[in-house]
């Protein structure tokens, strides 16, 4: 059996995190390896963890978003070699261009949250598209 693909979950909404976390433990592939609700843990997290791929929410409180948190996660030494695969969420699209140039490789609408496990395993090459 393949390692489980780690993720780092960033969201501020304590019931949208509860039921993406449920969404993701029903696929024994994935595991979530650590929360963050705002930026600093988020980039403290991912620096601490080494995530395989990280949900990040574009609006988070605090001293930066998920705009600069995925900016400076990306951009942190630890990740030269191999970089976590951002996948930034919001419930408008507004910010989706934001993500991707900060570096975020997909950008998810929160409202098709139900489609995150194929998000998932596509981006990390475990299932076709």
């Amino acid at each position: 059996m393949s390692s489980p693909i780690t993720i780092l979950l960033v969201e501020d909404n304590v019931l949208l995190g509860h039921a993406m976390r449920a969404l993701i433990r029903t696929e024994h592939s994935l595991q979530v390896i650590g929360e963050a609700t705002d930026g600093e843990a988020a980039v403290a997290l991912a620096a601490q963890l080494k995530p395989s791929v990280i949900l990040m929410d574009v609006n988070l409180p605090g001293a930066f978003d998920g705009i600069e948190a995925t900016r400076r996660i990306l951009n942190a030494v630890a990740y030269s070699e191999s970089p976590p695969k951002v996948v930034g969420m919001s419930a408008t699209s507004h910010a989706a261009q934001a993500m991707l140039d900060a570096g975020a490789v997909a950008f998810m609408r929160k409202e098709r949250a139900t489609e995150l496990l194929s998000i998932i395993k596509t981006l990390m090459g475990t299932e076709k598209d």
